[in-house]
């Protein structure tokens, strides 16, 4: 009808010689197309009123806690890691990731987590080091569920180094303190232990040099080594490796060797996660992942003494053996020769 109505004031216009014909063609366009908006705005508004509700939802979910945390003091004594009848489901998927998972880490050792390509390893790193929650059973460390460990002191006492690094806009100071300021001797400590001391002492401004994306100054073994550098601050008591030796030279490697073994001798549980068993020769308990089971693998020493046990008892065999054949050898000569001599004996 609106339409109707702009051509009929049109033609009258026109008729009166008020408005050229041009004119009245130009308004009906430009009418169409503002009826056209308009319509496609009301058709929108209501999908506009549930995105609005939507969002005002999830900022409210968002400043809510749900889950009640506490405050646990920092503790000289190392703490063990607990993982109880663990299970875990990621939101709309059919089948678990982990079923029943019950493993202890005592303080000082080191748990290797291998197993192919989405078998679960960074979901377990993620539910030790609280940032997911398990469907059902319970992760502490110590006494203390950790996933309702405050941030501050989950910080203090969880180091997590994640496969995917991000480096923050900031101070290489900064980034291994967890953009903080930090105490400078505990991160070049840190630094120390995780090998990257010597680069950034050779950056611009050394510990004080800004990390920027529009200009990289570091490759990206040297970015994870800071990342590293940031789990290790302040020597937490639980630190997580996700697939730490990706991106890493032969040095760097080393480096990551010695720092485990200084870990080891201070107490602090580490968690390495992996595809292969080629480098957990530091191990002191090996898991593998393979779909919603787990398996509880010997370490490679344990190995080895298998080994060793093994070709220890096969070599007492096989001396065993050569020594009867040669008994019987012998008893065999001298019942051949007795009876030769009684033949003798007996003949003419």
């Amino acid at each position: 009808f609106l339409r109707i109505g702009i051509l009929a004031v049109g033609i009258w216009l026109v008729i009166d010689q008020v408005h050229a014909l041009g004119a009245v063609i130009a308004a009906a366009i430009l009418a169409r197309t503002a009826y056209s908006l308009v319509q496609n705005a009301m058709l929108k508004w209501r999908e506009m009123v549930t995105a609005k509700k939507a969002y005002g939802q999830f900022k409210a979910s968002l400043l809510k806690d749900h889950t009640p945390q506490v405050s646990v003091p920092k503790t000289i004594t190392p703490l063990p890691l607990f993982i109880e009848n663990v299970n875990y489901r990621y939101p709309h998927q059919a089948s678990s990731v982990f079923r029943g998972m019950d493993l202890t880490v005592n303080p000082g050792e080191v748990l290797f987590v291998i197993g192919a390509s989405a078998s679960g390893k960074t979901t377990l790193c993620k539910l030790a080091s609280g940032l997911l929650a398990p469907r059902s059973g319970n992760i502490r460390l110590g006494d203390v569920d950790i996933f309702r460990l405050q941030r501050n002191s989950m910080r203090q006492d969880i180091g997590h180094l994640p496969q995917i690094v991000t480096l923050f806009p900031g101070t290489v100071r900064e980034n291994i303190a967890s953009m903080a300021k930090g105490d400078i001797d505990q991160v070049v400590r840190a630094a120390k232990l995780a090998g990257i001391h010597q680069t950034i002492l050779n950056l611009p401004e050394g510990y004080d040099t800004q990390i920027t994306d529009n200009e990289p100054l570091l490759s990206s073994g040297q970015r994870k080594l800071i990342a590293m550098a940031r789990a290790f601050y302040n020597l937490p008591s639980l630190i997580i490796l996700d697939e730490p030796i990706s991106h890493l030279d032969f040095s760097a490697r080393s480096a990551l060797k010695n720092a485990i073994k200084q870990l080891k001798s201070e107490g602090t549980i580490v968690i390495v996660t992996a595809q292969s068993l080629s480098r957990s020769k530091l191990a002191d308990k090996v898991i593998l992942l393979k779909g919603k089971k787990h398996e509880v693998l010997p370490t490679p020493e344990k190995i080895a003494a298998r080994l060793r046990q093994r070709s220890h008892t096969r070599r007492k065999k096989s001396s065993r053996t050569r020594r009867s054949k040669n008994r019987s050898n012998t008893s065999g000569k001298k019942i051949t020769v007795a009876t030769v001599t009684a033949i003798d004996a007996i003949e003419p």
